[in-house]
């Protein structure tokens, strides 16, 4: 019948063949493919870039509630770039959290004003 040869062709080799390779050398494969400017100590580009974002919000702090904006990008920029910092060998885990801090800091001046008077109207308006 040569339905049981096209079977055998499909199995995959058992783990210790030589087709498959070992974890110590897919560990070293993936170190291998590491980029050499992470030996080096790069900073990551998502870092700069939340930097950036919030020096642009820093920027834009005196333009009214505008600012709530590129402050609010900056914020999820820079907590996307911490996680990835964690999981690499790049630099810039201290930069990320600068520009987190001034994205937090330029949301509070710009967003807590509009925000509290309405705050203040429910509160009392709950209270007897």
């Amino acid at each position: 019948m040569g339905h049981a040869e096209d079977v055998e062709d499909t199995v995959p080799p058992p783990a210790g063949s030589a087709a498959t390779p070992s974890l110590s050398e897919a560990a070293a494969a993936h170190d291998a493919s590491m980029p050499a400017a992470a030996d080096a100590g790069a900073v990551a580009g998502s870092a700069v870039v939340s930097i950036v974002i919030a020096l642009v919000a820093l920027a834009t702090l005196f333009a009214g509630p505008i600012a709530v904006v590129p402050a609010i990008a900056g914020m999820i920029v820079s907590l996307r770039a911490r996680r990835q910092l964690q999981r690499s060998s790049y630099r810039g885990y201290g930069i990320s959290l600068l520009a987190f801090l001034i994205c937090l800091g330029v949301f509070v001046v710009t967003a807590v004003p509009i925000i509290l008077p309405f705050a203040s109207v429910l509160l009392f308006a709950l209270l007897p």
